[in-house]
């Protein structure tokens, strides 16, 4: 994909903490709504990204270490694309 047909739809970048999860999740909902998504493929999206989330607080930082959570999220025709990252390794997770 060249860049003229991808273009970032949202940004985010939080603390790695679990209240956080939720606003992504929300975020992501109403990401979806904006652009008219099915309600059954919302739904899995917002699973996919709650999953995603969860396993960056839960493993990212080890021994009680600080860091961030960071989402991005692309909207194409088909498919969709999410990045769900945490800052200090720029390990990521896709689907």
């Amino acid at each position: 994909m060249t860049a003229a047909t991808t273009v970032p739809a949202m940004e985010l970048t939080l603390p790695a903490r679990a209240a956080n999860i939720a606003v992504v999740r929300h975020a992501s909902g109403a990401l979806g709504e904006a652009l008219a998504v099915d309600e059954e493929i919302l739904s899995n999206i917002r699973l996919a990204v709650t999953e995603a989330c969860t396993n960056v607080v839960a493993h990212a930082y080890p021994d009680g270490q600080e860091g961030a959570l960071e989402v991005l999220a692309m909207a194409f025709s088909r498919p969709c694309e999410a990045t769900c990252t945490r800052s200090s390794s720029g390990s990521s997770l896709r689907w």
